[in-house]
C-alpha cells in the first residue's frame, strides 16, 4: 500500500480509475486548468497525473497551450526540475505525468512563518540552477512563483510550464493579457512587452524574498495594486543571507538588462560553499546539500493511500443517470454486441478487457474502450424502447468491433 504526505482525496464515482498506463490511486487537487491524480504504473513508480477540464479541452486554443507545455517539460531536464514522464495530447481529455514530489510548495512551507536563513540560500541556489537548465533548453517559464517551487528530502524542484512558451516560439498568450501571479511578474509581463529569460530572474528575486518572509517584496493586496508597485516603485527587501542580498536586488531591478543571469548567481553563490576534495560537483548542488533541511511540521505523518476499487461505482458519470431511453438504449447494444461474438466469434476467451472507469470527453459523451474480435459476420437488430423510442443497432464483427445506434430523438450527445 502506498503512503504519502502530500494531503490528498479519496476518489470518488465520477473520477477515472486509469489514465494511459497509469492506475489511478487518489484525487490530489484541482486547478483552474484541470485536475491532479496520483497516479501508479505497473512498475510501481508514482506520478502526478494532471487531466485537462473537458469544457477546456474543446477549446483548441487551450489545447495548444497543453501541446506546448507537454514539448517544454520533454525538453527541461534538471536535477531541480520534475521529470517529465508521459502523456496523450490528442486523448479527448489530454494529460500528462510527471514524477510525484512528495512535498509542500513554498508557499505551503512558509504558511506558520518564514524559512531560516540557511533554507532561503539552498533554495535561492537550487531554483538558480534550475533555471540555467529550463533556459538552456530555449525555454522561458513566465510564472516562477512559490507555487510553483516544490520542497523535497534532497531541496527545491521548479515545477509548472503551463503558460511558458519556449525561446524561439512566438507568445501563445493574447495581447494585452497578463497571465501570471500579480506579486511575482517582471515589469515587462506587467506591462505586456518582450518577455525574456531576464523575467524569470525578475520572478526569482521575489520568490527569495517570499521564502525569508512568507510575501512578495511588493507586498499584499488586490492584483491591480500589486502590478502598479512591481512597476512603479521600490521593493522591499527583507533580512536574507548577506552573500544573496546584492543579487537580490540586482535581480529585482526594473530594467532586465541590469539583471544578472542565472549563470552569474550560481557562479557569485559558489563564494559560500565549502568545496570538496573532487571539486567536480556543481556549486549551486553544494550549496543546497549543505544547507537544505525540509522544513518539519508542514505536513502530518504519512497518511497510506486506500486501493481503489478495480471498477467505479455504478452509474460513475452522472451524466447519463437521467438518460432513461438512452440508457435503455445502451443495454440493449450490449447485449447484441454479446450476443454476437457468442455466435460468430471465433470461439475465445481471449478477448481484451478493460475494467477502467469511464472517460467523459469535451462533450459530455461517455467514451468506452473499442472491443476487438476476430470475425467477419454482420449482426442486426432492431429493439423497441418504451413507447416513442426505437433503437437500430447495427455492429460489424472484423478486425474491429463497431455499434451504430439511432433514436428518434436529433442528437445522441448526452449534454453535460
Amino acid at each position: 500500500m502506498v503512503s504519502i504526505r502530500r494531503p490528498f482525496k479519496v476518489l470518488a464515482d465520477p473520477d477515472p480509475r486509469e489514465i494511459g498506463r497509469y492506475q489511478i490511486l487518489a484525487h490530489l487537487g484541482a486547478g483552474a486548468f484541470g485536475t491532479v491524480y496520483l497516479g501508479r504504473d505497473e512498475d510501481g513508480e508514482l506520478a502526478a497525473v494532471k487531466v485537462v477540464h473537458p469544457g477546456l479541452a474543446s477549446d483548441p486554443s487551450f489545447r495548444d497551450r497543453f501541446r506546448r507545455e507537454v514539448e517544454l517539460g520533454m525538453r527541461v531536464h534538471s536535477r531541480f526540475t520534475t521529470r517529465f514522464l508521459a502523456a496523450d495530447v490528442d486523448a479527448p481529455q489530454p494529460w500528462m505525468a510527471t514524477e510525484f514530489v512528495d512535498g509542500p510548495s513554498l508557499s505551503e512551507a512558509v504558511a506558520d512563518g518564514p524559512l531560516d536563513q540557511n533554507a532561503v540560500l539552498a533554495i535561492a541556489a537550487g531554483t538558480a540552477q534550475a533555471l540555467i537548465d529550463i533556459h538552456a533548453a530555449g525555454v522561458i517559464h513566465r510564472d516562477l512563483k512559490p507555487g510553483n517551487i516544490l520542497l523535497t528530502d534532497t531541496g527545491p524542484r521548479i515545477v509548472d510550464f503551463g503558460i511558458a512558451r519556449a525561446g524561439d516560439q512566438t507568445a501563445m498568450t493574447a495581447t494585452g493579457m497578463v497571465m501570471g501571479a500579480p506579486g511575482f511578474l517582471s515589469p515587462e509581463q506587467v506591462e505586456g512587452n518582450e518577455t525574456t529569460p531576464a523575467s524569470d530572474v525578475f520572478s526569482w528575486g521575489c520568490s527569495v524574498c517570499y521564502a525569508a518572509t512568507g510575501q512578495s517584496p511588493f507586498g499584499e493586496g488586490a492584483p491591480a495594486a500589486l502590478m502598479f508597485r512591481v512597476v512603479q516603485q521600490d521593493p522591499d527587501i527583507p533580512d536574507i543571507p548577506d552573500l544573496l542580498t546584492p543579487l537580490v536586488e540586482a535581480a529585482l531591478s526594473k530594467d532586465p538588462a541590469g539583471r544578472p543571469t542565472p549563470d552569474e548567481i550560481a557562479s557569485a553563490l559558489s563564494l559560500g560553499v565549502i568545496a570538496p576534495a573532487d571539486g567536480d560537483t556543481d556549486a549551486t548542488v553544494l550549496l543546497v546539500e549543505q544547507n537544505w533541511q525540509i522544513p518539519t511540521g508542514i505536513f502530518p505523518d504519512t497518511r497510506k493511500v486506500p486501493e481503489p476499487k478495480t471498477t467505479p461505482a455504478p452509474h460513475a458519470t452522472s451524466t447519463t443517470r437521467k438518460k432513461g431511453p438512452i440508457a435503455a438504449a445502451a443495454v440493449v447494444l450490449v447485449a447484441v454486441a454479446i450476443a454476437a461474438v457468442a455466435l460468430f466469434g471465433n470461439g475465445s476467451n481471449d478477448g481484451p478487457t478493460d475494467t477502467a472507469a469511464p472517460t467523459t470527453g469535451p462533450t459530455g459523451t461517455i467514451l468506452t474502450p473499442t472491443t476487438t474480435v476476430a470475425a467477419t459476420t454482420t449482426v442486426a437488430a432492431t429493439t423497441t424502447v418504451a413507447a416513442t423510442t426505437t433503437v437500430a443497432a447495427t455492429m460489424t464483427v472484423a478486425a474491429a468491433t463497431t455499434v451504430a445506434a439511432t433514436t428518434t430523438s436529433p442528437a445522441t450527445v448526452v449534454p453535460p
